[in-house]
Protein backbone atom coordinates (compact mmCIF):
# COMPACT_ATOMS: atom_id res chain seq x y z
CA UNK A 1 0.00 0.00 0.00
CA UNK A 2 2.71 2.50 1.01
CA UNK A 3 4.55 1.38 -1.78
CA UNK A 4 1.59 2.51 -4.48
CA UNK A 5 0.91 5.82 -2.13
CA UNK A 6 4.55 6.39 -2.84
CA UNK A 7 5.02 6.00 -6.55
CA UNK A 8 1.41 8.00 -6.81
CA UNK A 9 3.12 11.17 -4.79
CA UNK A 10 5.97 10.93 -7.08
CA UNK A 11 4.03 11.49 -10.03
CA UNK A 12 2.14 14.49 -8.66
CA UNK A 13 4.51 16.29 -7.12
CA UNK A 14 5.75 19.31 -9.12
CA UNK A 15 9.20 18.97 -9.98
CA UNK A 16 11.40 22.35 -10.14
CA UNK A 17 11.62 23.91 -13.10
CA UNK A 18 15.14 22.65 -14.67
CA UNK A 19 17.15 25.39 -16.51
CA UNK A 20 19.99 24.47 -18.92
CA UNK A 21 22.89 27.32 -19.67
CA UNK A 22 21.51 27.88 -22.51
CA UNK A 23 17.97 28.75 -20.95
CA UNK A 24 19.66 30.84 -18.56
CA UNK A 25 21.18 32.57 -21.20
CA UNK A 26 18.48 33.37 -23.35
CA UNK A 27 16.57 34.03 -20.08
CA UNK A 28 19.11 36.85 -19.13
CA UNK A 29 19.35 38.55 -22.62
CA UNK A 30 15.12 38.54 -22.46
CA UNK A 31 14.95 39.92 -18.97
CA UNK A 32 17.49 42.72 -20.05
CA UNK A 33 15.52 43.68 -22.98
CA UNK A 34 12.25 43.71 -20.79
CA UNK A 35 13.67 46.10 -17.94
CA UNK A 36 14.55 48.58 -21.06
CA UNK A 37 11.01 48.28 -22.40
CA UNK A 38 11.65 46.46 -25.34
CA UNK A 39 7.39 45.55 -25.68
CA UNK A 40 8.22 41.86 -27.23
CA UNK A 41 10.67 40.98 -24.67
CA UNK A 42 7.92 41.87 -22.18
CA UNK A 43 5.66 39.78 -23.84
CA UNK A 44 8.06 36.90 -24.19
CA UNK A 45 8.83 36.96 -20.37
CA UNK A 46 5.30 37.31 -19.67
CA UNK A 47 5.05 34.08 -21.53
CA UNK A 48 7.76 32.50 -20.06
CA UNK A 49 6.69 32.92 -16.58
CA UNK A 50 3.09 31.88 -17.06
CA UNK A 51 3.88 28.26 -18.89
CA UNK A 52 7.41 28.05 -17.09
CA UNK A 53 9.72 28.27 -20.13
CA UNK A 54 13.37 28.77 -20.01
CA UNK A 55 13.31 26.97 -16.81
CA UNK A 56 12.05 29.96 -14.51
CA UNK A 57 9.27 28.84 -12.34
CA UNK A 58 5.72 29.48 -13.12
CA UNK A 59 4.79 33.05 -11.60
CA UNK A 60 0.96 34.43 -12.43
CA UNK A 61 1.82 37.92 -10.66
CA UNK A 62 4.80 38.13 -12.56
CA UNK A 63 3.23 36.84 -15.69
CA UNK A 64 0.83 39.78 -15.26
CA UNK A 65 3.06 42.54 -14.46
CA UNK A 66 5.51 41.84 -17.89
CA UNK A 67 1.83 41.16 -20.09
CA UNK A 68 0.63 44.50 -18.76
CA UNK A 69 3.48 46.05 -19.29
CA UNK A 70 3.69 44.98 -23.27
CA UNK A 71 0.13 45.43 -23.68
CA UNK A 72 -0.04 48.85 -22.59
CA UNK A 73 2.32 49.33 -25.48
CA UNK A 74 -0.59 47.71 -27.81
CA UNK A 75 1.50 44.42 -28.34
CA UNK A 76 -1.98 42.10 -29.09
CA UNK A 77 -0.43 38.70 -28.12
CA UNK A 78 0.25 40.37 -24.75
CA UNK A 79 -3.30 42.15 -25.09
CA UNK A 80 -4.60 38.36 -25.31
CA UNK A 81 -3.00 36.78 -22.43
CA UNK A 82 -3.36 39.61 -20.01
CA UNK A 83 -7.03 39.00 -20.80
CA UNK A 84 -6.40 35.50 -20.00
CA UNK A 85 -5.07 35.82 -16.67
CA UNK A 86 -7.81 38.56 -16.00
CA UNK A 87 -10.60 36.05 -16.87
CA UNK A 88 -9.16 32.90 -15.08
CA UNK A 89 -7.40 34.35 -12.15
CA UNK A 90 -4.62 32.50 -10.85
CA UNK A 91 -2.14 32.39 -7.84
CA UNK A 92 -2.54 35.73 -6.29
CA UNK A 93 -4.07 37.41 -9.08
CA UNK A 94 -7.68 37.64 -8.57
CA UNK A 95 -10.52 37.32 -11.64
CA UNK A 96 -11.49 40.62 -13.25
CA UNK A 97 -13.85 39.78 -16.10
CA UNK A 98 -14.27 43.43 -16.33
CA UNK A 99 -11.29 44.19 -16.96
CA UNK A 100 -9.83 41.13 -19.25
CA UNK A 101 -12.91 42.10 -21.46
CA UNK A 102 -10.70 45.56 -21.77
CA UNK A 103 -7.66 43.81 -22.87
CA UNK A 104 -9.92 41.08 -24.94
CA UNK A 105 -11.38 44.03 -26.88
CA UNK A 106 -7.88 46.16 -27.82
CA UNK A 107 -6.43 42.58 -28.91
CA UNK A 108 -9.77 41.86 -31.23
CA UNK A 109 -9.70 45.26 -32.29
CA UNK A 110 -5.91 44.17 -33.84
CA UNK A 111 -7.56 40.94 -35.60
CA UNK A 112 -6.45 38.82 -32.54
CA UNK A 113 -8.47 35.62 -33.23
CA UNK A 114 -8.61 33.99 -30.12
CA UNK A 115 -9.49 37.43 -28.45
CA UNK A 116 -12.15 38.07 -31.14
CA UNK A 117 -13.58 34.63 -30.32
CA UNK A 118 -13.73 35.21 -26.49
CA UNK A 119 -15.35 38.59 -26.72
CA UNK A 120 -18.03 37.11 -28.73
CA UNK A 121 -18.53 34.48 -26.17
CA UNK A 122 -18.29 37.48 -23.62
CA UNK A 123 -21.54 39.02 -25.97
CA UNK A 124 -23.27 35.76 -26.03
CA UNK A 125 -23.14 35.16 -22.14
CA UNK A 126 -24.20 38.66 -20.94
CA UNK A 127 -20.81 38.19 -18.68
CA UNK A 128 -19.05 41.67 -17.72
CA UNK A 129 -21.20 43.53 -20.73
CA UNK A 130 -24.90 43.81 -21.90
CA UNK A 131 -25.90 40.40 -23.67
CA UNK A 132 -26.08 40.98 -27.56
CA UNK A 133 -27.08 38.46 -29.48
CA UNK A 134 -26.66 40.27 -32.37
CA UNK A 135 -23.10 41.41 -31.42
CA UNK A 136 -22.01 38.11 -30.10
CA UNK A 137 -21.52 36.48 -33.61
CA UNK A 138 -19.95 39.59 -35.37
CA UNK A 139 -17.49 39.37 -32.49
CA UNK A 140 -16.63 35.63 -32.83
CA UNK A 141 -16.05 35.06 -36.42
CA UNK A 142 -14.48 38.38 -38.22
CA UNK A 143 -10.91 36.05 -39.14
CA UNK A 144 -13.05 33.12 -40.09
CA UNK A 145 -15.66 34.46 -42.81
CA UNK A 146 -12.92 33.82 -45.60
CA UNK A 147 -12.14 30.41 -44.16
CA UNK A 148 -15.65 29.61 -44.17
CA UNK A 149 -16.00 31.29 -48.11
CA UNK A 150 -13.03 29.04 -48.53
CA UNK A 151 -14.14 26.11 -47.57
CA UNK A 152 -17.32 26.77 -49.09
CA UNK A 153 -16.01 27.19 -52.43
CA UNK A 154 -14.02 23.54 -51.85
CA UNK A 155 -17.15 22.00 -50.60
CA UNK A 156 -18.91 23.14 -53.95
CA UNK A 157 -16.08 22.05 -56.37
CA UNK A 158 -15.67 18.79 -54.53
CA UNK A 159 -19.57 18.28 -55.18
CA UNK A 160 -19.37 19.07 -58.65
CA UNK A 161 -16.22 16.57 -59.16
CA UNK A 162 -17.87 13.86 -56.98
CA UNK A 163 -21.82 13.95 -58.26
CA UNK A 164 -20.02 14.48 -61.99
CA UNK A 165 -18.79 11.07 -62.45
Amino acid sequence: MWILFLLLSAVVVQLPAQQSEADRKLLAEIRARAEKGDALAQAALGEAFLKGAFGVVKEDVEAVKWFRSAAEQNIAEAQFYLGVCLKYGGTGVPSDDVEAMKWFRKAAEQNDAPAQHILGNYYASGKAVAKDEEEAPRRTTPRLKPVWACASTLAKAWRRIVWKR
